[in-house]
């Protein structure tokens, strides 16, 4: 509630500046805003008593992947009267047997999709592209000349090929943030990278 959301409200001073002041209120469980907007937060990995009879616009679970499957149905009921029932997911995949895998299986898998300059053929983005002092072509590299290849300059890609997704779903990981330091000397000795 605070370091995460607290931290993330007050970094944007447009946000405080037309969302804060009397009226506001900043609970642990709920923070409500100027507008008459708010933000409910609650934790129901155990259980879903703890979300019912909300009347929400959107919701956002976080960690899906250790929510029991059925609880995920109750939780969306809270914006049965709302025009705009807005519905995040996000997670970390523990292995391939919980919601957050099966989301996937059933969303429109977009990967984030670098072109090479020198080849041009786009990389998605794992391990094969991890070199010494930056991330490289999968295609073009070579032990003795690496290819750089820059994550700011990708474009997501929809990699599923069935119609039916509806879900977008989007694989986020440490080598699409341009700030990684690669080497001892931007970043202190234990700073590579390496996922």
């Amino acid at each position: 509630s605070k370091q995460k959301l607290g931290d993330l409200i007050l970094s944007s001073p447009t946000f405080v500046k037309n969302y804060f002041g009397k009226g506001r209120t900043n609970q642990a469980y709920f923070k409500g805003f100027t507008n008459g907007s708010g933000y409910w937060l609650r934790w129901f990995a155990t259980g879903v008593n703890s979300v019912r009879g909300l009347s929400v616009d959107g919701v956002d679970i976080d960690e899906v992947q250790l929510i029991q499957s059925d609880d995920i149905p109750v939780v969306r009921e809270n914006m049965r009267r709302s025009p705009y029932k807005d519905l995040t997911y996000a997670g970390t995949p523990l292995h391939n047997q919980n919601p957050i895998e099966d989301l996937w299986k059933r969303s429109t898998r977009d990967e984030w999709m670098v072109k090479c300059l020198h080849c041009n053929r786009h990389n998605y983005l794992d391990e094969r592209n991890i070199s010494k002092k930056f991330l490289q072509c999968r295609y073009c590299s070579t032990a003795d000349c690496p290819k750089q290849i820059f994550p700011q300059q990708g474009i997501w890609v929809r990699t599923t090929r069935d119609p039916s997704s509806f879900l977008r779903g989007i694989r986020v990981n440490a080598l699409m943030v341009s700030e990684i330091a690669w080497t001892p000397e931007q970043g202190g000795e234990d700073s590579i990278v390496w996922m």
